[in-house]
């Protein structure tokens, strides 16, 4: 994934309209022997960041604007989506899939979103996914009112 650092389980890179923000959930569900993970992503505006008095960078996934699990990705999962893991053979089966999945979906479909116009776009269309309406109603008002 070129150009994102990671801090602890987010991915993150910053681009000059946005930051985007990939997460690796743990579930409380783990323990010594099995790992259960899901995938989260974000898109974060600095522009709209700034309008709304908050900070122009973030690490938070869950301070942004845009929001979407990987089960969303993927139809047959009903919209959510964990792994299991407690081998290495589940480890590389799983990472196999999640990289296929980032490269010819996720990544496309974030990188299509992460820009001011993009998000407005589909807030106007009343499309908020991981976000409440209020929020998406202030970002209307605040970022896409021209």
């Amino acid at each position: 994934m070129a150009g994102f650092r990671i801090k602890r389980q987010t991915f993150i890179r910053r681009l000059p309209d946005a930051t985007q923000l990939i997460n690796v959930q743990r579930s409380v569900a783990s323990n010594n022997d099995t790992v259960i993970i899901t995938l989260n992503f974000g898109i974060y505006l600095p522009d709209l960041a700034l309008l709304l008095g908050d900070p122009a960078e973030i690490e938070d996934i869950q301070k942004s604007h845009w929001q979407s699990r990987i089960g969303s990705f993927i139809p047959e999962s009903g919209g959510d989506k964990w792994w299991r893991i407690s081998s290495l053979p589940e480890a590389e089966e799983a990472s196999i899939g999640v990289v296929s999945l980032l490269e010819k979906t996720v990544l496309p479909h974030i990188e299509s979103l992460s820009n001011a116009a993009a998000l407005c776009e589909l807030w106007k269309q009343g499309k908020h996914p991981g976000i409440f309406r209020a929020d998406c109603d202030m970002y209307v008002a605040k970022l896409c009112s021209t």
